[in-house]
């Protein structure tokens, strides 16, 4: 839409004949788009109301992970090691060995006096009047919480961020900053806002537009909650709530009531609304709090736990849960469904604080728990034990029902007359078996498992190579982690190696006539360079080498880039200053460039 003026801004369609407009299909859609471009716009009601913003409370442990995860992409673990690092504190030449901080792991927001006095007295000498409040601002600690320990924040208000840069690590500075600041904030005016909302009338439809605008920043001068570096989310979906708080942003033209609005465009697209999102970690931690699962001591160990156990993976910042998380949780919540449940978790902590307090009996508490868990544990070690996960596969030897097992390194598919029979086909890491919550009956694998040998190519290619234990040719197979070289012979030879990516390039140590191959270091996360022949040769580089040797000092020479120099070669060797421009005819680093 424009104003006069031909100031832009976006509404939504909200009502039709005084009713919730609902669009069925794009005929309707259409239908819609001709009548209010027919009709024209006009300002049916403006309506303004200011709004005010209180800050936060100063960090709990569940918040400053949370908060730490979507501004730095920290995981809770990493986090809760920086901020003890923090708590046992820093030498600093004027004080000694000072404590920076106060406990890292409370969920009480409550602060002590002399902590309310500092940050009174700092945001009074560092701020305009209108910033400070009239008296301490309280904030409520949730029930159940634990209170032994005040609300995270500096022991110093006069430690500031930019006092500390020179003592602390990079990521010990970014959190400590953190803590400071909203601790400073908590103790700020509110923020004030004006929220305007424009009604449009298009015949017999309505839209409306909203906007906000700040009229006086006070705490948010100092702290925000809004991301700065979401390493923990995804790019947001199409959706009515991303709209929302899109046009919630816009800031709005001065109308008045009546004024013709002039249309500028119209998208005719209907948003549904999209599932929700899969956690990322400050969202499960969030989520773990509120149904309360866990304690702030053991909200980084959940999550470290159900990664290490392969129950979930972290995918692009998501959990993405695997095969053996739908299993676990169906074949579970199905034999101990009064356990495997957040209230049973929530109640059993408070159960546990009370017996912490004095005000229950422990031994009361474990029998009234242990006597219906042995009777139900007895009942599941019997029917789990002739649980069988059938598929539509047979086995290609003795034509029998394939089903699937779970091992240590994943899931295959094996002969249901084993151990007569032993035969076994891969299935791929990334294919999810339960997701759908089919965890009993036949399992329709073999369309699927089809479709993806076909895409990963043939299952044999013959290469020039020989085995090194038998002398039999090795062929490439396909396997849950991609292509890999195997004995021919397999499976009364199991020898298997790695596919190496050669760059083209020979080894360029004295005596070696192996070739420079990609490699990945642990984790599968970086790549360096090494020799076909390792263990026999030993040359590793983060840079890609150029094939050469230094002529001052014998070692690799290799690919170098930087933003001031661009690429140029130079010396592998530390201490080595040799390094020259590349001859025109010599190639690049191609890609490999750090």
């Amino acid at each position: 839409m424009n104003t006069q003026d031909r100031h832009p801004f976006t509404v939504k369609l909200t009502k039709t004949d005084g009713k919730k407009s609902v669009v069925g299909n794009g005929a309707e859609a259409k239908k819609i788009v001709s009548e209010i471009e027919t009709a024209g716009l006009r300002v049916a009601n403006v309506l303004r109301r200011s709004r005010k913003q209180t800050p936060p409370p100063p960090f709990i442990t569940s918040t400053l992970q949370q908060d730490a995860a979507q501004k730095f992409g920290f995981t809770s673990r990493r986090t809760m090691s920086i901020a003890q690092r923090l708590y046992e504190g820093v030498e600093l030449a004027a004080e000694g060995h000072v404590g920076l901080i106060s406990y890292m792991r409370t969920d009480s927001v409550r602060i002590s006096p002399e902590g309310l006095s500092e940050a009174r007295e700092y945001i009074e000498k560092s701020f305009h009047e209108r910033y400070g409040l009239e008296k301490p601002r309280a904030f409520k600690t949730r029930k159940g919480a634990q209170d032994a320990h005040e609300a995270i924040r500096p022991t110093s208000i006069w430690r500031t961020p930019e006092k500390m840069a020179k003592n602390l690590s990079a990521e010990q500075l970014k959190l400590y900053t953190l803590i400071w600041r909203r601790f400073v904030a908590s103790q700020m005016a509110e923020a004030e806002y004006d929220v305007v909302t424009i009604d449009l009338e298009a015949g017999r439809h309505l839209l409306q537009a909203s906007g906000t605008t700040m009229t006086f920043d006070g705490f948010t001068s100092l702290y925000s909650e809004a991301k700065i570096e979401d390493a923990d989310a995804p790019a947001p979906e199409p959706g009515a709530e991303e709209d929302t708080g899109r046009e919630a942003r816009q800031k709005l033209p001065e109308v008045t009531t009546g004024e013709k609005i002039m249309l500028v465009k119209i998208d005719p697209e209907q948003h549904f609304t999209q599932p929700p999102p899969r956690y990322s970690e400050s969202m499960l931690i969030k989520t773990l709090e509120k149904e309360g699962i866990g304690r702030p001591s053991t909200y980084a160990a959940i999550i470290e736990t159900i990664q290490q156990r392969g129950y979930v993976k972290k995918v692009e910042g998501r959990f993405r849960p695997s095969d053996a998380a739908f299993l676990a949780t169906e074949l579970l919540v199905s034999k101990f469904g009064d356990i495997i449940n957040p209230k049973f978790t929530a109640a059993m902590e408070a159960n546990l604080d009370e017996v912490e307090d004095g005000r229950k009996d422990w031994v009361r508490l474990l029998s009234e728990f242990y006597g219906p868990f042995v009777t139900d544990l007895k009942k599941a070690e019997t029917e789990l034990q002739r649980i069988q996960y059938e598929t539509d596969c047979t086995c290609p030897t003795c034509g029998r029902v394939m089903i699937v097992k779970l091992g240590r390194t994943g899931k295959f598919l094996s002969c249901s007359g084993y151990p007569e029979c032993k035969s076994t086909e891969n299935i791929p890491d990334e294919m999810l078996l339960f997701a759908s919550g089919q965890v009993h009956g036949k399992l329709q694998l073999r369309e699927t498992l089809d479709k993806l040998k076909a895409e990963a190519g043939p299952d044999l290619v013959p290469t020039d190579q020989v085995c090194e234990a038998c002398g039999s040719p090795m062929v490439i197979r396909n396997g849950r982690f991609g292509r890999f070289m195997a004995c021919s012979k397999y499976p009364e030879c199991k020898t298997t190696k790695r596919i190496q990516q050669e760059i083209g390039v020979a080894c360029p140590l004295d005596g070696c006539n192996g070739k420079v191959v990609v490699k990945k270091a642990k984790g599968g996360r970086r790549t360096f360079y090494g020799c076909s022949n390792y263990p026999t040769c030993m040359l590793t580089t983060w840079s890609k080498p150029t094939g050469e040797l230094c002529p001052e000092c014998r070692s690799p020479l290799v690919w170098h880039t930087t933003k001031k120099m661009g690429t140029f070669i130079k010396c592998s060797k530390k201490g080595c200053d040799y390094r020259r421009i590349p001859e025109k005819d010599e190639g690049g680093p191609g890609g490999q460039e750090e």
